[in-house]
């Protein structure tokens, strides 16, 4: 019982106003689709903090790509424009070419840079508009990954 009160006595500060979700659906240059789920999380300094977790897919020339990952950005805020860079990490399959690789493989982690814009509908509601350039290491399954797109973000707290 301490337990869930501690819990519910926490809650609005966890729930902050600038505390935001963000729903992401855009498009690669490889020709596949792109979702994400996205978290921000303020500071008291001139940083925020986000993390996301993604799905790229693609079915073009007969081959049936998928990557699927995450990142957490360090995001500087200038009026309604963001711009972040932070560590990214993906899982990349390929049935047919990538048939013979182990786990590991696949994995595939970098540097990802990200620009974005947001117009604010309300003050819980905001559309974005975003651009995202990963710097991958593993040079056998790609070192560059450019996606860019729109999303709706709701903040909490309002």
């Amino acid at each position: 019982m301490k337990s869930i009160c501690f819990i519910c006595l926490l809650l609005p500060a966890l729930l902050a106003k600038s505390q935001s979700i963000e729903l992401r659906a855009g498009h690669s240059l490889i020709s596949g689709d792109y979702v994400a789920l996205r978290y921000q999380h303020p500071t008291n300094y001139s940083f925020e903090f986000s993390i996301s977790a993604f799905l790229d897919k693609s079915r073009t020339h007969g081959l049936n790509y998928s990557a699927s990952g995450a990142e957490t950005l360090i995001e500087f805020p200038f009026s309604l424009f963001k711009i972040g860079v932070g560590p990214t990490i993906q899982y990349e399959n390929e049935p047919w070419v990538y048939q013979y690789r182990s786990f590991s493989q696949k994995l595939n982690y970098g540097l990802a840079t990200e620009g974005s814009a947001e117009l604010f509908l309300t003050d819980a509601i905001a559309l974005t508009a975003f651009v995202n350039q990963k710097y991958l290491f593993n040079k056998n399954l790609g070192q560059f990954h450019f996606v860019f797109g729109v999303g709706l973000k709701y903040s909490f707290g309002n």
